[in-house]
């Protein structure tokens, strides 16, 4: 991202949140970018953590809001597109469909085989895609940053224009001996790894 894109990026839930129980977190990352006139993100960490997180506990909740320039339907195109992933993140170097299943209404949900390059060693494991009408879920069932799920849904915002909301945790602590040496250290490390990381996939799909 750019210096301006950088700059207005927010991160909150370290402190209170006035309006945490008012709504969602994902409805809170998109209060806070209609509030913004800039072109930047939110990133929203709903609870403040207080201690580090249990190995295999599901990661840390998160949600992202950010803004789109392509129409709707050409972003909920791109969800449902498993090759999208890779051709949005170069580090994706695998994203194989092993099968389908069937679903109510909407295209079939996929389990998919994907691989993470990344330094010294690479991330693996497997997901499910579930298309919904106004999004996706990525159901991470087996592998590196087991279990989780991310929830990605859009939504119009002019007739160009969309925002696209991630909500969800993924397993950042167990994915290698060092994110749990980190996130074992530091109750701030894993919420940090997992801005970053679902940061980068929003970005990179916006």
């Amino acid at each position: 991202p750019n210096r301006a894109t950088a700059a207005s990026v927010a991160l909150l839930g370290l402190a209170s949140v006035a309006s945490a129980a008012e709504s969602g977190p994902a409805e809170r990352a998109l209060a806070v970018l209609a509030a913004d006139r800039g072109t930047g993100e939110v990133v929203v960490l709903p609870k403040a953590p207080t201690r580090a997180t249990k190995s295999g506990s599901g990661g840390v909740p998160i949600a992202i809001a950010a803004r789109v320039h392509a129409p709707l339907g050409r972003l909920l195109a791109v969800l449902a597109d498993p090759g999208a992933y890779q051709r949005a993140v170069p580090a994706f170097v695998r994203a194989e469909t092993l099968r389908q299943e069937p679903a109510n209404g909407s295209a079939p949900a996929r389990l998919l085989a994907w691989e993470l390059e990344v330094p010294l060693w690479n991330l693996k494991g497997k997901l499910w895609l579930r298309p919904r009408g106004d999004g996706v879920d990525l159901d991470l069932s087996e592998g590196d940053m087991a279990p989780g799920q991310l929830r990605l849904r859009a939504r119009a915002a002019g007739d160009d224009e969309a925002t696209l909301t991630l909500e969800g945790a993924v397993n950042v602590r167990d994915a290698n001996w060092v994110t749990r040496r980190l996130a074992g250290r530091d109750p701030l490390a894993e919420p940090a790894m997992t801005a970053t990381a679902t940061y980068v996939l929003v970005r990179a799909l916006a």
